[in-house]
């Protein structure tokens, strides 16, 4: 009789990389708080808790942050 076996994925193998949000930055501040906190510090002057951001996630989970303007996005540093 043949077994069945059902592949199951390493904990080697690569994960999908997480989908991009976006938020704004009073969410960021509450769902990624430490590195958004890091990286708010680096901005000059400040931005409204409104302001929209994206955010992507590096292979590491670690999230990066990218405000959005109206006439176009890129990235604040």
């Amino acid at each position: 009789m043949a077994e069945d076996h059902a592949e199951v994925p390493s904990s080697d193998s690569a994960q999908e990389p997480r989908p991009a949000q976006e938020i704004t930055v009073a969410q960021a501040f509450i769902q990624h708080s430490t590195a958004f906190t890091a990286w708010f510090d680096t901005q000059e002057g400040s931005l409204p808790t409104d302001t929209p951001l994206k955010v992507t996630f590096a292979e590491s989970d670690q999230p990066l942050f990218e405000v959005i303007r109206a006439a176009g996005r890129f990235q604040v540093q």
